[in-house]
């Protein structure tokens, strides 16, 4: 097992806190996006399986939980504005 330094266990905080910060930052956009986007005419959706890493992760684990799919949903809305959304995990559209 390797550890880290102080100081590089302090940039990767930092680095990941700031991470942090710039996805709470946009969130409200994303919502208003999807709001949006429900407002257009046109909707097309593609539904793909997918591997996310940390719920492959979950799988394994015991118990495994009652649903174990992974997808990923691309919805593509046109109209006034053209919007392309994506959504992954076990409940991808269900957001």
């Amino acid at each position: 097992m390797h550890l880290l330094c102080s100081t590089c266990q302090w940039v990767v905080g930092y680095v990941l806190a700031m991470v942090e910060q710039v996805a709470d930052s946009a969130y409200p956009i994303y919502e208003y996006l999807k709001k949006l986007g429900a407002n257009q005419p046109l909707v097309y959706q593609d539904d793909t399986g997918a591997r996310v890493l940390s719920l492959i992760q979950e799988n394994r684990a015991e118990p495994a939980p009652p649903r174990t799919g992974m997808y990923t949903t691309v919805l593509l809305f046109e109209g006034e504005h053209s919007i392309c959304l994506y959504f992954s995990g076990r409940y991808a559209w269900s957001a």
